[in-house]
C-alpha cells in the first residue's frame, strides 16, 4: 500500500519524530489509525440517546425554559472558578 501525505502533515510527522514522541513515521500512523479506529462511530443506541436528549433540550427551549449566555459569559465564569480553586489551595 502506498499513501500519499500532504506536505503540511509531513512537517507534523517529522516535528513528532524529532521530539522523539515516536520511533517512526510507521509508529506514529500506526497509533494515528489506532486513535481514529477507537473512536468509530455511535451506535444506534448512542444515537436515539442523543436524538432523546436534544429534543429534551429543543422542548425546554420551545417553552422559554433555557438562559441566555455568551462565550465571554462561560469565559469569565471559568476565571472565577479558577481563582477560586487557587485560593483554596
Amino acid at each position: 500500500m502506498e499513501v500519499q501525505i500532504r506536505p503540511e502533515l509531513q512537517r507534523f510527522i517529522e516535528d513528532e519524530l524529532n521530539a522523539g514522541r515516536y520511533d517512526s513515521a510507521d509508529d506514529m500512523i500506526n497509533a494515528a489509525l489506532a486513535t481514529l479506529q477507537s473512536q468509530g462511530e455511535l451506535s444506534a443506541e448512542e444515537m436515539e440517546d442523543l436524538r432523546a436528549e436534544v429534543d429534551i433540550g429543543i422542548a425546554e427551549a420551545d417553552r422559554g425554559d433555557f438562559v441566555e449566555f455568551t462565550a465571554e459569559d462561560i469565559i469569565a465564569r471559568c476565571s472565577a472558578q479558577r481563582d477560586a480553586q487557587k485560593k483554596v489551595r
